[in-house]
């Protein structure tokens, strides 16, 4: 098993978001605590994917880990989480039945429990068909509900029906935690949560951090947590 760690520095929103402070560290290294728990229950291998100024500001971490440092087209924006794990898979020629637990590195909310037992369920239940593991979270409320602007700045539905709340349909989306697949799935060339497993997140436990908003909503989430 290989524990992989996805922290470029390139990104915009949040100048070096992967190596900020949050709560006392810098946020990788949340990750790299759950990583190194799990790679003593699995036998694992821990391997974060950077850019060189990536390498080198994690000189100080206090734990153990290999380094791949990411070609110039997988370093940019316009590369997703599937062609930079691809990149090492290749470049490492990881085993096809592998499998491969792509930790985002800013998961400072997620419990280690929960990815210890994603990834026993993985192991015992989907490994075997080379299927796609994905932590999501339920919508909070239902999508046929959303409202969008006209011209004008007035808000309408944009989809209109007489359904109450309550017999709407459960929707999901990527909670941007974690991914496990084994390296032949990984290879695939096709969107990775389609037709994935999800594995639900109360959203107390899985904040994707994109903007200073989400940033200081997963303090506050941080700081009124009760385990």
């Amino acid at each position: 098993m290989k524990i992989f760690i996805p922290a470029r520095t390139e990104s915009k929103r949040i100048a070096m978001k992967n190596f900020i402070e949050f709560e006392g560290r810098h946020m990788i290294e949340w990750a790299l605590k759950k990583a190194t728990h799990m790679a003593q229950e699995f036998d694992a291998e821990i391997v974060v994917s950077t850019t060189e100024i990536g390498a080198i500001m994690l000189d100080t971490s206090e734990y153990e880990f290999e380094r791949f440092i990411r070609s110039n087209y997988t370093a940019g924006d316009d590369c997703g989480i599937r062609n930079v794990v691809e990149e090492w898979i290749d470049a490492e020629n990881i085993h096809h039945d592998e499998t491969i637990v792509c930790l985002l590195p800013c998961t400072p909310l997620l419990p280690p429990f929960k990815l210890l037992m994603a990834i026993e369920e993985y192991e015992s239940t989907w490994k075997e068909g080379h299927m796609m593991m994905a932590s999501i979270c339920e919508f909070s409320t239902p999508i046929e509900r959303r409202l969008s602007p006209d011209d004008d700045g007035l808000l309408h539905m944009c989809q209109p029906n007489e359904k109450r709340t309550q017999d709407c349909r459960t929707h999901y989306y990527d909670a941007g935690q974690f991914y496990v697949a084994t390296a032949k799935r990984w290879l695939m060339p096709k969107p990775i949560i389609d037709g994935c497993i999800g594995y639900p997140l109360p959203r107390y436990e899985a904040c994707d951090i994109d903007t200073y908003e989400d940033l200081m909503f997963a303090k506050h989430l941080y700081k009124g947590r009760v385990y």
